[in-house]
């Protein structure tokens, strides 16, 4: 075994960088960090993402050429000299690590005057400087310092080849498109843009294909702006017209030395990554209160049916509704909050016990300012709890208990299931049979109060252990299990109340007693329907046969963000069928539509708001990888297409709004409740559910199958057993 030694110095630079510098986006950001803290007014930054490569230039005050040799040093720094320092910081800088950092896995050049001298110099680190007189050439030909006139000061530095000397870690964010780069950019400049919100900051790209591009400038905000008005010019600034300017509500509160200022939309978007706090400019993600934050909106606002209610009807969600909001939270230093993480990321606050009822005190005034029920931010506290029924009833209510919507089905079919049963309470209930797909499903029996039908054919009765009396005993330790396999070989007794179908299951392990099972006529259907439409709308999208239409004057603004998506997932969306081309100045952006799936053109109808939506959930769910490409996954060789499951190693990559699209289509041509069966026909349903993927739910997540009890042995079992076997027998020739 090797003895304990010192890493060499090369190792130990390169891998204390590893430590700070993780991508191109973090790396700007230091050196931008770096110039407000040189008090500059003015930033421009050049960003060659293809090389690796960019420029930062400020009007700052410089570095004076004594220091400029000591930059990149190793916990070099002008911010403090002491930890007491750190309780007034007014920098971002204090480690002295950022420079020397990006400079061990880079080339840097830096180039630098201040006011007092009349010229600048220049220095390729770890060489020493000299005098900066004429152009100075980058290896990549976009970056280009040029020297400083007489009356200008301030530093301009070039970081080139990015993580050369690291190669696997080169590749990876290579293989990065670049949009996702520009996107954590525009993220980490904004967070230095809410302290400093008057600094004038303009980022530009080049691109061997497209030149040279803006990707975003902040530089209209004037001293004369009042805090809310400056937080929204930056937002829009950086990352366009996500939301409309007049849809931004100004929210503040004050606390002793603890000041909120903040905006929050009202308008929807797609995505989570507009809910950000930040404290004294640092951004404070703390999943737990950001989480509460987002179930507020969820259960007070865009559970109205009235919020961005579009002319296009659906029962699901197409798309998801966030909410934007932007907190500036203005508070005394802590010392361990400024040494959390080394990104300058606040994970948790000292003072939570004060800022977290702050900012849910101002979330809640907004929710009630805007006229959004107060009472569901008090459910959501668990200040009224609902009262549930008591015993056994609520398992088999919540098994049996409809989600099919009025629209859908006559509300006297759903209320027939359950006799008298009241409704359970939304988010109270789980379905018994989620363990879906290859899995068994495993339920105790206990949980299942056993079963009598009636002989007048009323609805199906679920009695209560005591009601049964002596004539029915229960098993708690025996678990019923059904897998697929199990469905398949079950016999059909008969249908109940034209609603369900009673069958005779026997367990492929253990006990040779079969079990008594009930199917729900209507989401057993609604199961086989929705499965025959994805696989066959999976199959037109492999083989390039899906239906379009051809539409026109269908245009939709969408910002430049999300243009650069747009942009990026084109031929994706081609893939499922949706055409389009783009336009766009500085100022706007536009997404012209071509054409459209069938299915897709007939709920769109003419409603670009549904349209809109749609399309920003499509690119926004691809961004974050909740959906994959398809055009990504390779098409499977002949020895695998006869597999009849081989369409759902594409399920993950099906839009959201195919999947509401196909769940409502099933829904309404499956078979209805009161729509009498055969036995022959029951029988085949049973063998079309058993074929399925997820057999034991519904479209809508509802289980299509419960267990009710297990038959005894008439040799084995005592007379009350024999007693609950002949009480079926009444009603069904079960032999």
């Amino acid at each position: 075994m090797p003895n304990i030694h010192r890493l060499d110095a090369k190792v130990l630079k390169v891998l204390r960088s590893q430590v700070s510098t993780v991508s191109l986006a973090s790396a700007v950001t230091d050196l931008v960090q770096n110039s407000i803290d040189a008090e500059a007014t003015e930033i421009k930054v050049l960003i060659d993402v293809t090389r690796a490569s960019f420029m930062v230039c400020d009007n700052g005050k410089g570095i004076c050429p004594a220091d400029l040799d000591k930059l990149g040093l190793h916990n070099v720094t002008s911010k403090i000299s002491s930890l007491r320092d750190l309780t007034t910081l007014k920098t971002y800088g204090f480690r002295g690590e950022a420079i020397f950092c990006i400079a061990s896995v880079s080339h840097v050049t830096v180039a630098s005057k201040v006011a007092d001298c009349n010229s600048g110099r220049i220095r390729t680190l770890p060489h020493s400087s000299r005098l900066f007189t004429e152009r100075a050439k980058a290896r990549c030909s976009s970056l280009t310092l040029e020297p400083f006139g007489m009356e200008e000061h301030g530093t301009k530095i070039v970081v080139e080849d990015l993580l050369y000397n690291t190669p696997v870690r080169r590749k990876i964010i290579e293989s990065d498109p670049a949009y996702k780069t520009h996107v954590a950019i525009k993220e980490r400049l904004f967070q230095l843009l809410v302290l400093h919100p008057e600094i004038q900051l303009q980022v530009d790209y080049v691109s061997d294909s497209e030149g040279r591009n803006t990707l975003f400038a902040s530089n209209n905000v004037s001293a004369r702006l009042t805090p809310h008005q400056k937080l929204s010019k930056v937002f829009l600034n950086t990352f366009g017209t996500i939301v409309p300017l007049e849809s931004l509500r100004r929210v503040s509160a004050m606390y002793k030395k603890f000041k909120l200022n903040g905006i929050i939309s009202k308008n929807a978007v797609r995505t989570r990554d507009f809910l950000l706090i930040y404290i004294n400019g640092r951004e404070y993600h703390n999943v737990s209160i950001l989480k509460m934050i987002d179930k507020l909106f969820q259960r007070t606002v865009f559970e109205n049916s009235n919020f961005n209610k579009t002319d296009a009807k659906s029962v699901g969600k197409s798309y998801a509704n966030h909410a934007v909001v932007i907190l500036d939270i203005r508070c005394p230093h802590n010392v361990d909050d400024l040494l959390q993480d080394r990104s300058k990321k606040l994970l948790l606050v000292s003072n939570a016990d004060v800022l977290h009822p702050l900012i849910l005190k101002v979330i809640n005034s907004f929710l009630s300012h805007e006229g959004f029920a107060h009472s569901s931010l008090q459910d959501l506290a668990g200040s009224e709890t609902p009262k549930l029924p008591e015993g056994n009833r609520v398992g088999i209510k919540a098994a049996l208990s409809s989600q099919i919507r009025v629209a859908k089905v006559d509300s006297r079919e759903i209320r027939g299931r359950i006799d008298g049963g009241s409704r359970s309470v939304r988010g109270s209930k789980k379905h018994l049979l989620s363990e879906t797909l290859n899995k068994a499903v495993k339920r105790k029996l206990t949980q299942f109060p056993l079963a009598s039908v009636s002989r007048s054919g009323s609805p199906l009765k679920l009695l209560e252990p005591d009601d049964c009396g002596s004539g029915l005993s229960f098993n708690a330790n025996y678990e019923c299990s059904i897998s697929r396999s199990n469905l398949k070989g079950a016999e059909v007794i008969n249908q109940i109340g034209k609603k369900f179908i009673l069958l005779k299951m026997w367990p492929e392990k253990g006990s040779c007693n079969p079990n008594i099972v009930v199917a729900d006529q209507h989401a057993s259907d609604e199961r086989i329907k929705l499965e025959t439409y994805l696989k066959d709308f999976i199959n037109e999208v492999l083989n390039g046969t899906i239906q379009t239409q051809s539409i026109s004057d269908c245009v939709i603004e969408v910002s430049h963000t999300e243009l650069e998506l747009f942009r990026y997932f084109k031929e994706e969306f081609f893939s499922w069928g949706i055409c389009y081309h783009f336009n766009h100045s500085s100022e706007s952006a536009f997404i012209f539509i071509t054409s459209l799936p069938s299915i897709l053109n007939q709920k769109f109808n003419g409603d670009k708001d549904y349209l809109k939506g749609v399309l920003q959930q499509m690119v926004q769910d691809m961004k974050s990888l909740k959906k994959l490409p398809i055009r990504n996954c390779k098409i499977h060789d002949n020895a695998n297409r006869n597999d009849h499951h081989e369409w759902t190693k594409y399920y993950g990559c099906i839009p959201q709004v195919f999947h509401e699209i196909f769940k409502s289509k099933a829904c309404r041509s499956a078979i209805m409740f009161g729509d009498m069966l055969s036995r022959t026909e029951c029988s085949f349903l049973i063998k079309k559910l058993a074929e399925c993927w997820i057999p034991f739910q519904c479209a809508h997540g509802r289980p299509s199958i419960v267990p009710l009890a297990q038959l005894g042995s008439l040799e084995n079992e005592d007379k009350s057993i024999i007693a609950f076997q002949r009480s079926f027998c009444l009603d069904y020739d079960i032999e």
